[in-house]
């Protein structure tokens, strides 16, 4: 994830790209769009999401403005999914990398736990 306004842009072979989180952080309506069969969203469970960890002033407020401009979507894209796991990642806040291994493991969990539904369902 690139972060935008924190990191540059990235020019190549004449284009110039920005992460694409930055207008839809779980981009089902496009696979849709694409005629794609089934979607699975992995994403984190955002109504568990704390923003006031892990920033503080200035950056604080920049940040949960684009969070509330992306976090309608990211809903609205989990209902569109055929299936959409949710991680609940509380052990981690923005920024943060000391809990990386962690974050990785939870979201293994969260798949694992609903892989019976997955297997069914995407058969």
């Amino acid at each position: 994830m690139t972060f935008p306004g924190i990191y540059t842009t990235c020019n190549y072979k004449g284009y110039n790209f920005i992460d694409g989180g930055s207008k839809d952080n779980l981009p089902v309506q496009v696979l849709k769009d694409m005629g794609v069969g089934k979607v699975l969203a992995i994403g984190f469970d955002v109504s568990a999401y704390k923003p006031e960890t892990g920033l503080d002033g200035l950056m604080k407020v920049v940040w949960r403005a684009l969070d509330l401009y992306s976090i309608d979507k990211t809903r609205e894209s989990m209902k569109l999914a055929d299936y959409c796991v949710q991680i609940k990642n509380s052990n981690t806040a923005i920024f943060s990398m000391e809990n990386f291994s962690l974050t990785i493991q939870e979201g293994y969990d969260c798949v694992m736990e609903h892989k019976d539904e997955l297997v069914r369902l995407f058969k």
